[in-house]
């Protein structure tokens, strides 16, 4: 007998700066899954970054309970209580990073691989603090989907 999936479309969320962003597109998760929570790779979304006229486009896997930790870990960076937070990738081996300085000025950097590792974007931009408030919001909205699951949430 098989499972009912709970593939649940999480929604999306943008960093952005000018013409400069960081894109997680139609994130999503597989709430039915037994092990969901637990694992290295139970959500998935499609990662776009536009960086000074260069893009590129690529998917992102990682656990949910990843994704919401480096949420946690976005609000003390705005708050000022960290200097830098990122994110890695459980398939590929993309990653970004947000790294603050005393004024409030961000670099993200990373690196995006497209399928099979075709195509490899390097990126790194500058964005502002008040940047982060926007994605900030987005992000714990998504997080806050998965709390009725009830378990290994930060």
């Amino acid at each position: 007998m098989e499972r009912e999936t709970g593939l649940r479309h999480c929604g999306s969320c943008e960093l952005r700066y000018g013409e400069n962003f960081l894109a997680f597109q139609d994130i999503q998760s597989d709430f039915n899954d037994p092990y969901w929570g637990r694992g290295c790779y139970d959500s998935g979304w499609l990662m776009k970054v536009s960086s000074d006229g260069f893009s590129g486009t690529g998917y992102w896997g990682c656990g949910w309970k990843d994704l919401c930790r480096f949420t946690e870990e976005l609000g003390a960076l705005y708050e000022f209580q960290c200097r830098e937070v990122g994110l890695r990738d459980a398939e590929y081996g993309c990653w970004f990073r947000l790294v603050m300085n005393k004024t409030g000025r961000i670099t993200v950097s990373g690196v995006l691989y497209g399928e099979a590792w075709a195509q490899t974007l390097s990126f790194e931009f500058q964005a502002d603090q008040a940047a982060l408030k926007p994605f900030l919001q987005q992000l714990r909205q998504i997080c806050d989907m998965g709390k009725d699951r009830g378990r290994d949430q930060p």
